[in-house]
């Protein structure tokens, strides 16, 4: 059950979003064309795509291709609730942003063909995201 969801939109797209929820909690994933940042506050998310399945929990995070995946958020003994944040970027939203000069990593082709990436636990990202919360 979706306890509570915000989002901060730029030009007609979801950028930021926030969700708590009270787990067990599954829903599928169809972002097709964007990347995503996706961060793990409380709880912990179970994630199934085509690389295989990434367990994050708390203060963990991923970068991935948002096409078809399944998200189930689980609750851990100590916490109520599930909630966790994500960053998209969306291509369009990116290329209005970076109008005049698009980033090398944007025009670069990748060879590594992964729809995700674990990041390991870090402290600028913890911050980053106490940085953004709405």
């Amino acid at each position: 059950m979706v306890i509570d969801h915000k989002a901060i939109e730029l030009h007609g797209k979801v950028v930021i979003e926030k969700a708590i929820m009270k787990p067990p909690f599954t829903m599928p994933n169809f972002m097709t064309e964007e990347a995503c940042f996706f961060y793990v506050i409380k709880g912990e998310n179970h994630i199934v795509s085509t690389d295989g399945k990434e367990t994050l929990k708390k203060n963990q995070s991923i970068l991935m291709k948002c096409g078809n995946y399944f998200s189930s958020a689980i609750k851990e003994e100590d916490e109520e609730y599930y909630e966790a944040v994500a960053v998209h970027f969306d291509p369009e939203v990116m290329q209005k942003i970076y109008a005049n000069d698009l980033p090398k990593f944007l025009t670069e082709e990748k060879k590594n063909k992964r729809v995700s990436s674990k990041i390991a636990e870090d402290v600028l990202f913890q911050k980053y995201i106490d940085g953004i919360m709405f």
